[in-house]
């Protein structure tokens, strides 16, 4: 470091106090780089807002280049400032594939914190890891078959999330509505009757989703207005959904989302109707064990509610961090072909019983769109 700018006075963090030519802006990110003490070069950067910079822009053209064929430990530019980008800005972030950009400094620094926090139990499955290898192929063949990032139907997301262990609610899918009415009578009622579309992946915003069927009567015409409404909306009825009603638990959600710097991160929140609202989660990273689980729940203003305020029942945290763990193995082990899982809501019941998940979309990505993104 000394060697590239001649006169400076070298800590971690590192400032040059001073304008630097490019040649030794590079010679300072590989003097860190090198280091055998240094595992990451985290840089404070801003992209300029218009032409004109031409230092800074060279300084980051040297760095995508830098990162793109030498670096060999992660590079990464983070932005002290939180701004809305301009068109000049996009247009210059497309340029710098291969450089990851952190930006809005607190969201960075409590992510990096989340995810390099000591687990304090190992990485576990909810569902035995026997026979699991079958299922990781068949479910990476189906996304060989895709073209693009595919929103998968909720019976056939339901079936991914199943394969792996999470606990569903008894359902039956079925072709039309006489169909319906038996699986609703095996099932016994009340029930819920939705549409079965990756046409529509929010079904009920659609009307695709008829809560407290109680009779044969009601469910004939439950599934008979679902197919009418499908037909209104152009949306392919690939299935009807006959699903047992639940009542009384507290609604959550669980999910994971692909970041464009930061790859596949869960998330766990109050669910329903409430998640857009109340935007209470955390995010916790894939592989987690159960005591992790736990401290991301922990975390949440909801947790009041699963502990029983106002004299609700203490429901079943335990289940619901289970089921987080559930999530966070299918990211281990789909990590390449999941672009995103949204289970919302899974419904938590009284302590000991369990939660079960209501609704469930997965939404998979080719191999190729994987290697081609950042993860």
């Amino acid at each position: 470091m000394r060697a590239a700018l001649h006169d400076a006075d070298v800590s971690n963090p590192f400032d040059s106090k001073r304008t630097i030519t490019t040649s030794e802006y590079i010679g300072c990110v590989s003097a860190l780089h090198d280091d055998p003490g240094v595992d990451l070069v985290l840089i404070a950067e801003e992209i300029p807002r218009a032409a004109g910079l031409a230092r800074k822009e060279q300084n980051l053209a040297a760095l995508q280049a830098y990162v793109d064929s030498v670096a060999t430990k992660p590079v990464v530019a983070f932005s002290p400032l939180t701004l809305r980008d301009s068109e000049y800005m996009a247009s210059m972030r497309a340029t710098l594939p291969a450089l990851p950009w952190l930006r809005d400094l607190g969201k960075t620094f409590r992510v990096v914190g989340r995810l390099t926090a000591p687990r304090s139990a190992p990485m576990a499955a909810a569902a035995s890891r026997a026979n699991m290898s079958g299922r990781i192929a068949a479910w990476r063949k189906r996304a060989a078959s895709l073209s693009t990032p595919t929103a998968l139907n909720e019976a056939e997301s339901k079936r991914l999330l199943a394969d792996w262990g999470l606990s569903l609610v008894e359902e039956i899918v079925v072709a039309d509505a006489s169909a319906a009415v038996e699986a609703a009578t095996k099932i016994g009622f009340p029930v819920v009757i939705k549409a079965v579309s990756a046409a529509v992946p929010h079904k009920s915003d659609a009307g695709l989703v008829l809560l407290d069927i109680k009779d044969t009567t009601a469910a004939r015409a439950a599934a008979e207005t679902i197919a009418t409404r499908c037909a209104a909306l152009g949306a392919p009825l690939e299935g009807i959904l006959v699903a047992r009603r639940m009542i009384g638990g507290v609604e959550m959600v669980v999910g994971v989302a692909r970041d464009p710097e930061m790859g596949l991160a869960l998330m766990v929140g109050m669910g329903g109707v409430w998640l857009e609202l109340f935007k209470d989660v955390a995010f916790a990273p894939p592989g987690l064990g159960f005591d992790r689980a736990r401290q991301a729940i922990d975390g949440l203003r909801a947790k009041l509610l699963l502990d029983g305020y106002r004299g609700g029942g203490v429901r079943d945290v335990d289940a619901l961090a289970r089921a987080l763990v559930t999530l966070g193995q299918i990211a281990v082990d789909l990590s390449d072909i999941i672009e995103a899982i949204d289970v919302n809501p899974i419904m938590v019941l009284d302590h000991g019983c369990g939660a079960f998940a209501l609704d469930g979309l997965v939404v998979l990505r080719p191999p190729t769109a994987a290697s081609e993104g950042s993860a």
